[in-house]
C-alpha cells in the first residue's frame, strides 16, 4: 500500500495528484484549494501529464492545504474504497484527523520494516 522508495513515492504522487483533480472538477479548481498557491494550475498540468515531478515538499503542502492524511499521496493509487474512506476523514473533526494519522504513521511506519 506503501510506497517502499523515493521514484514510488514520486510515480504515486502523480498519479494521486490526477485522482484530486478529478475530485475537485479541474486543475483550476484543486489549484484555487491549495492556500499557499505553490502549485498552481500550470504546475498541476505538468505533473499530470508526466513532465515535472511532484516533490515530497509540495505533497505535504498539498495534503495540509486540502486536509488529507500526511503521506497519503504518497500511497499506492486509490481505489473507489480508499476515495471513500478519504470523504469520511474529511468528515471528522480535528481530533478525530489528528488520531486517525497517528494510526496511519504507525502503519506507515510498520509496513516499511
Amino acid at each position: 500500500m506503501f510506497a517502499k522508495d523515493a521514484y514510488q513515492a514520486t510515480k504515486n504522487r502523480g498519479e494521486n495528484l490526477h485522482k484530486l483533480v478529478y475530485y475537485f472538477g479541474s486543475q483550476t479548481d484543486l489549484a484555487n484549494k491549495i492556500i499557499g498557491r505553490s502549485i498552481t494550475q500550470p504546475h498541476i498540468s505538468l505533473i499530470v501529464n508526466g513532465k515535472r515531478s511532484l516533490y515530497e515538499q509540495e505533497a505535504r503542502a498539498i495534503e495540509r492545504d486540502l486536509s488529507i492524511p500526511i503521506g497519503w499521496l504518497d500511497i499506492e493509487p486509490w481505489q473507489s474504497q480508499e476515495w471513500r474512506l478519504l470523504e469520511k476523514y474529511l468528515l471528522l473533526d480535528e481530533h478525530g484527523r489528528q488520531a486517525f494519522d497517528e494510526l496511519l504513521a504507525l502503519f506507515r511506519t510498520k509496513s516499511l520494516q
